[in-house]
């Protein structure tokens, strides 16, 4: 964990803080569209090959689903599918459907065990990690500013606002990669609030 002092002196500096808050916002928006993107993504490649390879219940598909992915169709799930399979390719037993979506259910699922999705996965633990790294900047940047704006509106000329920050990095054993959104109106209170509490561990200098 690295320990990074702030401080706002000045409206100039302010301002310099303004555009960072701007550039954050944006720098996080475009990282939700990347993990919309590859999620998405994710979800039809899973989707196609759902229907490559149960698109339907025979005897070939089950052969060719044996082939491709030995390790999915463990006992129970080749019972199943065999037991559902039409008989003369026409009349269906009266559990084909709700054994066709099980069986969907379950091969999606072992596709996300099984590492098929290594590549977008990985992608989406990178951005996730990012995203919370631009959200615990942007919070600082905004409470920074917004305690500066306070302390302008008490009539203050020239307040010095000094906060010691915990930034996490991406080697820190304890960060996980959530994805976090802060909304647009918690960052318009936060530049324009009712009222500021100063927290008690802030080094507040006041010159006129």
């Amino acid at each position: 964990m690295t320990q990074y002092p702030t401080s706002i002196t000045s409206d100039a500096e302010a301002a310099a803080v303004e555009a960072k808050i701007t550039t954050a916002q944006q720098e996080l928006e475009k990282i939700r569209g990347q993990v919309r993107d590859i999620t998405r993504g994710r979800t039809n490649a899973g989707q196609r090959m759902v229907n490559t390879y149960l698109g339907s219940l025979s005897s070939t598909g089950l052969t060719t689903l044996a082939r491709a992915f030995p390790g999915f169709l463990k006992a129970e799930l080749r019972e199943l599918y065999l037991k559902n399979i039409p008989i003369l390719w026409i009349f269906k037993p009266s559990g084909y459907a709700n054994a066709l979506s099980l069986l969907k259910t379950q091969f999606l699922a072992y596709l996300d065990k099984s590492g098929q999705f290594l590549v977008e996965d990985g992608l989406l633990r990178e951005l996730g990690l990012r995203q919370a790294m631009v959200s615990q900047e942007l919070t600082r940047l905004v409470t920074l500013h917004a305690q500066y704006r306070h302390m302008q509106s008490m009539g203050v000329k020239s307040p010095v606002i000094k906060r010691s920050t915990t930034i996490i990095e991406e080697d820190d054993e304890d960060v996980q990669p959530y994805l976090v959104d802060i909304a647009d109106d918690e960052i318009l209170n936060l530049i324009n609030p009712p009222s500021v509490v100063i927290a008690t561990d802030d080094s507040l200098g006041y010159y006129s």
